[in-house]
This record gives structure tokens, sequence and C-alpha cells, in this order.
């Protein structure tokens, strides 16, 4: 039979309980008086083994023992709680280590609630140090939870708890729930990059107050996506990366700390045009719903389109039915455009704004003249399947569309004409964009690309690895110096010049379906599958503001050519954002 824990019990023959410290999944902590050196310590008693457990107790004894050597070789490093010696006492191991004057980042979480962004930053810079000098030894922690991290009395941060958990396909043999990285949970090799997923979810908690994801469903971290942060500031970009599913495209230690304190002058690769006087910069508080939605259609709206004055909004989806709604007045629509014989998937308008394209799953596209109301005589046929993306060119000459016949189509807009066809992508072509300059595509879908054509001679001279997942959105930014692609892995920005990613970029924003650059080249809005609408900053890939409550997924999200408005596409309605008058 086990010997009770409690103060003055004498544990390996040396360490005498003072008083309980504490206790999570991993066992409990005391502190202890060394009577060989007249010390106090601190000891942590292992969960000895359960009698139906693999593992009996010499082997638990012999794993913590092991665990224990990794940390030891980091005893000296100064966010690091050092471990002095393991014993093996009635059963259990007892891990002895350095007592720390103060309390867990739980304990913390608890009494006090969220930490401010400059003291989540302590929290991850320290603990992003030790992992680089962790990694460079081969030790890996396996653990990393708000229990693991210590705040110090002195104000100092350490980790603690090296590779507490065991070995085994349980939950709690995994670690805390909540906190597994999901090559974990599906029992695939977990090396160091599972360190950084678990300290995203550390920051999360210890930021906004809550878990990204269900502690209560242990496959929550598979398939749920993240609500996007609203209290990181300045972290929300290293948040995203480090909870990317897949651990390849987690960041190192090394680019972790680089998000942790970004350089103020972030160089010419992200260098961003002042907004005009038209157009202010906006805070988070700034924005606001408009009261009145713009209602009408019968289904889902899949497709929004501001006219290049602002003027108007155009809008289409599962009724068949394109929707102009007069912004000046008192917002209503005119007599719905019929033509489509099933589900309208994508919008344009020409840059003068008298001509509106629409295609979707009829496989052909109307042209409307805008002036009349009525589509010009001639359909552009050709799409063997439904097409899903329609742009037209700057000078508004050419119109590119796109769809599941997995090819690219440039019309003649005056003729009606076909005049080239380019193809290379594998799966279905979700999203089409032109350079503001007109003289590149760029095109994205099923098969996880973003391809880059030249338009003039339709060569497709660039491929750049879009995201981990199908591509729904790619956009230009408004000066021409970015490219956005956004899919099932968040948002992804790369220079048009050098082909070189946007490190603050790396799979921002979780699910989304659509995306848009503000015309002040100062933020980027994105529509979830998560019922959400995001307003981000450019240049640090934080959110600005968060509005829920779609009634489905935000299928089409754009602003306004003159940077006033915002608009969404939801069941039945168009959703308006304005800023104060």
């Amino acid at each position: 039979m086990a010997a009770q824990v409690e103060a003055g019990r004498l544990v390996g023959g040396r360490y005498r309980l003072v008083g309980r410290l504490g206790a999570d999944a991993a066992g409990e902590l005391w502190r202890a008086h060394d009577e060989h050196l007249r010390v106090d310590v601190a000891v942590k008693r292992g969960r000895p083994a359960a009698p139906s457990a693999d593992a009996d107790s010499a082997e638990v004894a012999a794993r913590t023992a092991q665990q224990a050597r990794g940390a030891a070789r980091l005893r000296d490093h100064p966010h690091v709680v050092a471990v002095y010696d393991v014993v093996l006492d009635d059963e259990a191991p007892w891990t002895v280590m350095q007592l720390v004057e103060g309390r867990s980042l739980r304990e913390h979480l608890d009494a006090n609630g969220p930490l401010s962004v400059d003291r989540a930053a302590d929290v991850a810079r320290a603990v992003l140090k030790v992992l680089a000098a962790a990694y460079a030894m081969d030790v890996v922690h396996r653990n990393i939870t708000p229990a693991a991290v210590v705040l110090a009395g002195s104000g100092e941060v350490l980790l603690t708890d090296f590779g507490a958990p065991g070995k085994g396909g349980t939950p709690e043999s995994l670690g805390e729930p909540g906190f597994v990285a999901p090559e974990r949970i599906r029992e695939a090799e977990a090396g160091g990059a599972g360190d950084l997923f678990s300290l995203g979810v550390t920051l999360y908690r210890a930021l906004e107050g809550e878990l990204p994801f269900s502690p209560d469903v242990p496959t929550s971290v598979l398939y749920d996506e993240a609500a996007p942060p609203v209290r990181a500031g300045r972290l929300a970009p290293l948040l995203a990366q480090l909870l990317q599913r897949d651990p390849a495209l987690r960041p190192t230690p090394a680019q972790a700390l680089a998000l942790v304190d970004p350089p103020h002058d972030t160089g010419p690769a992200v260098a961003l045009v002042k907004a005009p006087a038209l157009v202010r910069d906006r805070s988070r508080s700034d924005w606001r719903e408009e009261d009145v939605a713009l209602e009408g259609h019968t289904s889902e709206v899949r497709a929004v389109a501001f006219s290049p004055d602002s003027s108007t909004v155009a809008s289409a989806g599962d009724d068949r039915t394109v929707r102009l709604w007069n912004l000046d007045g008192r917002r209503t629509a005119s007599t719905p455009l019929a033509g489509h014989t099933d589900w309208i998937r994508a919008l344009a308008f020409g840059p003068d704004g008298t001509v509106l394209a629409s295609g979707g799953d009829d496989k052909q596209i109307l042209l409307w003249d805008l002036t009349t109301g009525r589509p010009f005589a001639a359909q552009l046929t050709g799409h063997t399947g439904w097409i899903r993306a329609l742009a037209f060119s700057p000078d508004g000459t050419l119109l590119a569309s796109a769809g599941g016949d997995k090819v690219i189509r440039l019309w003649d807009v005056a003729s009606g004409g076909s005049t080239a066809v380019f193809t290379g992508h594998t799966g279905w072509v979700r999203s089409v964009a032109f350079s503001p300059d007109g003289t590149v595509l760029a095109t994205g879908g099923n098969d996880k690309v973003v391809r880059l054509w030249h338009v003039a001679s339709g060569e497709n001279f660039a491929n750049w690895p879009g995201v981990d997942g199908r591509v729904h959105a790619v956009r230009f930014s408004p000066d021409g110096r970015l490219l956005a692609a956004a899919g099932n892995s968040g948002v992804r920005l790369w220079e048009v010049a050098t082909g070189a990613p946007v490190p603050a970029w790396n799979g921002v924003g979780g699910r989304i379906r659509s995306l848009s650059f503000g015309p002040d080249n100062l933020t980027i809005a994105t529509g979830s599958t998560k019922r959400t609408v995001t307003l981000w900053d450019l240049a640090t890939a934080s959110p600005r503001v968060t509005w829920t409550g779609t009634y489905g997924q935000a299928y089409s999200v754009v602003h306004s050519p003159d940077g006033t408005m915002l608009a969404s596409g939801d069941v039945k309605r168009v959703r308006l954002w304005y800023p104060p008058r």
C-alpha cells in the first residue's frame, strides 16, 4: 500500500516534505527540505503506474529519469527551472528541482484573468528562447501548458515539467486535452513542432481567457477552427503561425521570436502606400454594421460586387437572380436581372460601371448592359464546368473566367469572343485576379497552387504553394506590391516582384472563403466558414474587428472602391458596414 503523502514525510531518504504547492495532470508539487544540503527545494511526485497500465513502476521511473536528464542539460538556462535529482519512492518517481517563489501561469490566470499583450510577449519570448536551446540539444518538452510556465515573484518567466506526458493512446497519456498538437493525436512522431503548437494554445488561453479548442472533445484540434483572437494585438500573427495544423508550416523558435518583437521598419518587402485623403485609417471601434441589411434574395447570396463609383452593390446567388442595390437612396433594389438557369457563383463590374458580368452553375457567362438592365445579345459559352470566378482587366477590354473545367478563359468584351485558354491547374479553379497594371493574371483553386500568368503570352511563369487545402480567393493589393491567397488554412501573402512570402501572413485567419484588400493598402477583409467577417491590419496581420452572426459561410466579402463601406453575402441578404458619419 502506498504511503500517505503529507507534510513531514521523508522522500528518497533525503527530502522532507514541508507543504503542498499544487497539482496538475502530471503530478503533485511540494516544497521540501534537503536534509543533506540543508536547503529548500521543490519536489514533484509523478503519477504512479496503475496496476493495469502497460508500464510498471520501474519503467515509469526510468522514463522520468530520462526526462529529467534532458531537463538537467538545460539547468543553467535563465528561463528554466533547474532539475537536480530523480528518486523512486513508494513506486512513484519524484523529481527534485529548484524552488521558485512565485506561481504558475495557470494559477495567475485563474486568479487575475488574461494577461496584457506585453506580459504575454514576455512569456512567449522566454519559452521560445528555452525551446531554441532545447532543440539544439535534441530535447523536446512535450508538455507546454499554463501549468508548466512559472511566473517568478522577481518578474522572471521560467519553464518546467519537461517531458511529463507518457506514451499511449489516451488523451491523458498524450498530454493535457486541448493543448496537444494534432500530430500527437494522430499518433505520429511528435517533434519540437508539437511544443510550438502547445505554446500557441497556452498564449491564446493567456490572452483571450479561453482555449481555442474544446478540451472535452479530443478531436476538436483536428477539425475545429479557433476563433480569431480579439485581445492579441501585435501577437495575433504569432498565434496564427503557432496554431497551424500542419507541423511543417509552424515557425522555428527563432522565426517565432521575430514575430514576438517585429521590427518597426518592415522594409521594402511590405512597404505600404499611405491612405489617400479620402480614406482614413480606422480603429477597431470605428466600423459598425448598418442597421438595415439589403434583403430580397430568397436563398444564399454567393457573390457581391461594388460598382466603380461605390454607389451600387450587385448581388447574386442560389435564387438565380442578379440584384442591383442603390446605396445613395433608400437602398431599394432594381427589378431582379433574370437569365441564369442555375446558381450564380461570380459577379464582376467592368471598370466604367456600365457592364456587369455574372456566371455560375449553368456554365454560361452573361454580360449585362447596366444602362438598359438587359443582357447583351451574346452569351459567353465554352466552359464545360461550373463557373466559379470572373474578373475584368483594368482597362475593361478583357474578361477572365474560370471554374470546374480546370481552365482559365480570356474573353474580348467588345466582341464576346474567346481570345485565350490557359491550362495547367489540376483541380477546379476558384478565383482569378488581374494585377493593377493588367499584365499578370493570378489564379487559384483545388490543386492548392497559386499560378501567375503573363496575360499577353499566356505563359505560366510562376507557381506558388497556396495553402494547406483548396484556394478560395486570390487578390492583388491595390498598389500591386502584394498578392494574397485565402483558403482552408488561412491567408498567405507574397511580394509580387520577388515571390518571397510575407512572414506575418503565413496562414492567418482559419478557414477563409473570401478576401478583399482595402483600397488604402492598409487593411484586408476576410469571410470565414465559421460565420465571421474580420477586418485585419495589413502591416501586422492583427485583427481590427470581427463580426460574428452571419447565417452561413461568408462566401463574398468586398471593400467599396472609395473605402467607405464593406459588404458581405449572407443567407437571403447583403450585410453592410460603415465608418461612423
